[in-house]
This record gives C-alpha cells, structure tokens and sequence, in this order.
C-alpha cells in the first residue's frame, strides 16, 4: 500500500523530469529547497527522488508537506483506478499515471507534468 508521503513523492520525481521543459508543478517548486537541501546528491530517476524525500519525511519544509499532501490528495484514486496492480518504487507508480495521462482527473493531471 502507498503511504501518503510516497504517493505525493511520485508526483514530484514526475515533475522534476520535465523541469527543463518549463511546466513545472507546484509540488517542484514548494519542495525545490528540500531536494536540494537532503537529496542534492541523489541522480532523478527510477524512484530515488522520491526514496530520499521518504527518508527525510520528518524534516520536510512545511511548504513542501502541504503541496506533496495536496498532490497525494489530487490522484490517489487515479492511482487506486490504473495503477493498483503496480509494484511501488523504483519510478513504477509515476510510469503508470504517465501512460494513463488521458485518463486521469482533472484534479491530478493539473497537478503532473503536462
């Protein structure tokens, strides 16, 4: 089962891969201090983003808290809908809400890379 924090991480590894392109969400930007504050080191991808936020959950920013909340709340029933059989980690969560961007809500596609 996915913990809030993970479900939200997801979102930010999603939006951190296509901050060159310029749509960038709310999620980067409120945890933008925290990546590089605890995760500077860590290479985007596959999960580890969202691995080295859940390992640092306590000391989150509360700005960064609020939006990965927000984002969790946006498309958990996305998640629970076209990707419930999906194995957690490894970027696998973040791959399924991808290939289902047609599909997904409103709510959570406004809250992804576009």
């Amino acid at each position: 089962m996915l913990t809030k924090l993970s479900v939200a991480a997801i979102i930010l590894v999603c939006a951190s891969s296509v901050a060159q392109a310029g749509n960038v969400p709310a999620v980067k930007d409120a945890c933008e201090a925290d990546v590089k504050a605890y995760c500077a080191e860590v290479r985007p991808g596959k999960g580890r983003l969202a691995g080295c936020l859940k390992e640092h959950e306590g000391e989150l920013s509360s700005e960064c808290t609020t939006a990965l909340n927000a984002a969790k709340e946006a498309c958990e029933g996305d998640i629970q809908t076209y990707c419930a059989d999906v194995e957690p980690g490894g970027g696998r969560v973040a791959d399924c809400l991808r290939k289902h961007q047609d599909q997904i809500s409103d709510d959570c596609r406004n809250v992804m890379p576009r």
